[in-house]
């Protein structure tokens, strides 16, 4: 039996998962889960962009989060009638996990053409990026400036780390840092904006 962690106060009431398509997706869903598993939060709901949807179904992250999940703009069955809009409604922190180079160029840019772009346009609560790339992707000047535009539009990054790259096995930065790592931003970042 593993040792139970010690209580921590919850980061907020609710907690809304912007998820995007890499294979970073996978440990979105993991982190769905800790969040409400290990009482971090009372709710999570969550947004998948298109390509986000190949790589983990709505049906598993509805399952994982216990919410309806927004996954289209326009879709006519949405659970929320202006899902973008509402879906940030009256949440604490929006964490975009992963966040891709796509993401990222979308919302520095304002670009909003999805229902993930779309909601973090809309959300008036703090909106947290988590990057998952490749390296060569996260060491662009574009990607940087992008990065830099979030930052100073007030939004905040939580710098990759060194990973396996999926797609040769050597290690190389542009991994999402470990669950403890994340939590530990996003909790810093909630009480500051309480004060």
């Amino acid at each position: 039996m593993s040792p139970r962690r010690p209580a921590l106060p919850k980061l907020c009431d609710t907690a809304v998962m912007a998820v995007t398509g890499s294979i970073g997706a996978l440990w979105a869903a993991q982190f769905v889960l800790e969040l409400r598993a290990g009482g971090h939060v009372r709710e999570v709901r969550v947004v998948m962009s298109p390509s986000a949807t190949k790589f983990v179904t709505p049906v598993a992250m509805r399952a994982l989060s216990g919410t309806p999940v927004l996954s289209g703009l326009l879709d006519e069955d949405a659970p929320l009638p202006v899902g973008h809009v509402q879906i940030s409604e009256n949440a604490g922190v929006m964490i975009v996990m992963p966040a891709t180079a796509n993401i990222i160029g979308k919302v520095a840019n304002g670009i909003a053409d999805e229902a993930v772009s779309a909601s973090i346009m809309a959300a008036e609560c703090p909106v947290v990026f988590v990057p998952n790339m490749n390296d060569r992707m996260w060491r662009r000047a574009a990607v940087q400036r992008n990065v830099r535009t979030l930052v100073r539009d007030g939004h905040h990054v939580v710098p990759p780390v060194a990973g396996t790259v999926v797609s040769s096995g050597r290690t190389a930065t542009g991994g999402m840092p470990d669950f403890e790592t994340v939590l530990r931003v996003v909790r810093k970042m909630v009480s500051a904006r309480r004060r």
